[in-house]
Order: C-alpha cells, then structure tokens, then sequence
C-alpha cells in the first residue's frame, strides 16, 4: 500500500513553520508543551514540531544563547519549556514563550 501524499496538501518548505519545544525531559511543562505541539501539528499541513531536549542543567547553558539569538536577554525567559521558531538555516527566528503561552499561541491559530 503506497502512502504518497497527495499533491495539493505538500507545503513549500518556505511556507512550513518550525517550532522547537527546548526543555529537559523530566519537566511536566515540557512534556506538556511538546505533546500539543506535536497534535497540533498533526492536524496542520503548515506546521512542524521538534523537540530539543538536555538535561535540566544543560537546558539552562544554552538558553541564555538561544535567547540571545532571539535578541532578548537571558533574564527574559527563565522557566523549561523554551518555545520558539527557527528560520530555513535552523536559527532562532521567533519567541513564543513556555508552555502556557505557547498553548495559548496554539489555541488562537
């Protein structure tokens, strides 16, 4: 049986959005955050989820980076998950926020 995807639902790459749910894996908010990305995603066409996991520690070294990144300063976001898009090259493009703000961001599209 062929599961090829019908012509008319493929997206343009540069049409799709890539969001990335960064936290550690222990995190109910995390977890929280990444299972309604990834259902949210499967009833879009437009839409793509990953996960970036570490654990808490490392969550915590790299954030300040990606926050850079998005041109805000490590004090902004201080709490797992890190929620944001990336552009084509795989760059931090976007803030959205954490688990309420980014359930809140799903719930409005």
């Amino acid at each position: 049986m062929s599961h090829e995807a019908d012509s008319e639902s493929l997206v343009p790459a540069d049409k799709m959005t890539t969001y990335i749910v960064m936290g550690f894996d222990t995190c109910p908010y995390f977890q929280r955050a990444y299972r309604a990305g990834m259902d949210w995603a499967a009833r879009r066409n437009d839409v793509s989820v990953a996960s970036k996991v570490s654990s808490r520690t490392e969550f915590h070294a790299q954030r300040p980076d990606i926050l850079s990144q998005l041109g805000m300063s490590e004090n902004e976001h201080t709490t797992c998950p890190l929620v944001y898009t990336i552009d084509s090259d795989g760059k931090p493009k976007e803030y959205i926020g954490g688990c309420d703000k980014f359930l809140a961001y799903i719930a409005r599209r």
